[in-house]
């Protein structure tokens, strides 16, 4: 008999849409059914419905019972001698399939103790020294059964559709006590049984780029969107990159209004100052977007000293290793010779089997950073040492300083890229391509937070465009460094959601199949538990893995903030800018 039954339609938003219901973000649903505690042997059914096709597409299906036994064992052990006694305090629970009664999953809580007791004590009170007694014995046990995907058509009918399907739980007791020739026993034993389907399913799509819960059109025609270049497509969607005084409008509707204006016509207003970096050039800071000490994982890391001149051209770098999980430090002291070029295994070299990034600069022979605009690097991931995983080219920061000149103008310690001492920081990071995530296509993106320091967690903004220039919107929070994948940023990244929005259907040209998107990034926040900065500075990595091929690219950049700094490592960060 059903006992209980409950639903939960996890990170579920339902929306009335014109008398039906669609269903955004939600990925799983799941059911419960339990039988109470009860004396075994028992049977009983349990009633769960099927997954409703109108939900979405059905991903894979998890079947799960968790069975509880409780209750009390008793010995006392008759024999003239002493004596083993081995307790077995245990029961079978199975759950049946309903269309042929064969066993779909099964578990086996077991309470197992095992005695050594003197000959009998001459009294029979499961006790002394030749018995015992064991109260609130409790114990439970899980069994599960996933259906292998697709599914065959028995599982179909049985999981699929619409109704119930009901299933036959059965406990029973498997209890005993043996070792010796005369032995009392006696067991009280109750089994309860919690059953559970779970369905993962992909929703049906909906166009909600601002992440409300709301289809932008409705959003557009209440007016709670507007709409000022009437393009169809919420102006809080194209603000990332596209709203250069802060003013909640795009650049181009404040230049149509004359809010703005483009005297020069490049494209962007002249009230904001673009300032351009670019980042293709030899630098006195380099940084290095990820290296892996994990087991199977080598990173190989290169600086190089383009200088010629002999004697004056030498320098010494100073390497830095961030840690990605605490945000602490590990420095390393190298000479480079004119045109020399200094390569290592971050492993040896750092001497950890962490993960996270890596920032060099040029220093004096008194560890004091200066300008010398003249190093390059690179780095190369490895999946062992036989395979290449991705190799990419350093992030560079050049000194404003003369050559040799010191570079810690305000003597803070701290690699200030503001455009006093280096160059500033990338405002906004463009991705130019992103391929639909599925069981071949695997993507991660790279996050490091520039401004604040250790002490801080950054909010960055992503607005994800698929290959029809529809935008969609999300977030991400992390501390210091992450590398993530992107379905667990945002379901708009995968190709099967892609596929379901408004995107163009000949695209990829000669793979149709696949769907591919850009992104914008921005810093939202940075806190730290005293302080707030707002629009942080931070960079943004994408590592794409394909079968058995990967790929990586620093992205492009569109204008500068100067409020980056590496690595302040108090609550209020930089406090001298």
């Amino acid at each position: 008999m059903l006992i209980r039954s409950t639903t939960a339609r996890i990170a579920a938003l339902c929306l009335a849409l014109q008398g039906f219901a669609v269903s955004a973000y939600a990925d799983f649903q799941v059911h419960t059914a339990t039988v109470p505690l009860q004396n075994t042997n028992w049977s009983r059914t349990v009633t769960v419905p099927r997954f409703n096709p109108v939900l979405g597409t059905l991903g894979s299906v998890s079947v799960a019972m968790t069975g509880h036994i409780e209750g009390t064992a008793r010995y006392e052990s008759l024999d003239t001698q002493p004596a083993q006694i081995v307790i077995d305090f245990a029961a079978n629970l199975t759950v049946r399939r309903p269309d042929n009664n064969v066993v779909l999953l099964s578990s086996s809580p077991l309470f197992h103790r095992v005695d050594t007791v003197a000959a009998y004590d001459g009294t029979l009170d499961f006790g002394g020294t030749s018995g015992a007694t064991y109260n609130a014995i409790s114990s439970d046990s899980t069994g599960q059964f996933t259906p292998p995907f697709p599914l065959n058509p028995a599982d179909t009918a049985l999981f699929v559709g619409a109704g119930n399907v009901v299933f036959t739980v059965a406990a029973n007791g498997q209890t005993s006590a043996t070792g010796a020739g005369n032995l009392v026993s006696s067991f009280s034993q109750k089994a309860s049984a919690t059953f559970t389907v779970t369905y993962f399913f992909t929703p049906p799509f909906i166009q909600d780029c601002n992440g409300n819960g709301i289809v932008d059109s409705i959003d557009l025609a209440n007016h709670t969107s507007p709409d000022c270049n009437l393009n169809g497509i919420p102006d809080e969607c194209e603000q990332l990159g596209n709203d250069c005084n802060h003013n909640g409008i795009p650049d181009e509707c404040d230049l149509a209004g004359g809010v703005l204006t483009d005297i020069d016509q490049d494209g962007l207003p002249d009230q904001c100052n673009c300032v351009r970096v670019d980042r293709r050039q030899p630098a006195s800071l380099l940084l290095w977007p990820e290296f892996d000490n994990g087991q199977g994982q080598v990173s190989l890391i290169s600086v190089t000293n383009v200088n010629r001149m002999y004697i004056e051209g030498a320098v010494r770098v100073e390497f830095r290793y961030i840690d990605g999980t605490t945000c602490l430090e590990t420095n390393r002291t190298e000479f480079l010779s004119p045109n020399d070029t200094f390569a290592a295994l971050t492993r040896v070299h750092q001497g950890n089997t962490n993960r996270g990034y890596v920032y060099a600069y040029a220093v004096d022979n008194f560890n004091r950073p200066i300008s010398h605009n003249f190093l390059i690097g690179d780095s190369i991931r490895f999946d062992g040492v036989d395979a290449i995983d991705y190799g990419s080219s350093a992030f560079t920061w050049r000194a404003i300083p003369a050559w040799k000149q010191l570079t810690d103008l305000d003597n803070d310690g701290i690699r200030d890229l503001n455009a006093f001492e280096y160059e500033p920081c990338p405002d906004v990071i463009l991705i130019p391509r992103f391929m639909g995530q599925d069981a071949t296509t695997r993507g991660s993106l790279i996050f490091i937070g520039l401004s604040g320091g250790v002490q801080f967690t950054t909010t960055v903004d992503l607005q994800i465009f698929n290959d029809n220039e529809d935008p969609f919107s999300s977030q991400y929070t992390f501390r210091c460094w992450a590398k993530v994948p992107l379905l667990s940023i945002s379901n708009m990244f995968a190709n099967s959601v892609l596929q379901q929005s408004q995107h163009a259907p000949n695209e990829v040209l000669g793979d149709t199949g696949t769907e591919t998107g850009w992104l914008r990034i921005d810093g939202r926040v940075a806190n730290s538990t005293t302080t707030v900065i707002n629009d942080p500075a931070v960079l943004a990595v994408l590592v794409e893995n394909r079968g058995a091929f990967s790929t990586s690219d620093l992205p492009f950049e569109l204008c500068t903030q100067t409020n980056g700094d590496l690595l302040p490592i108090g609550l209020s960060g930089d406090t001298s800018p």
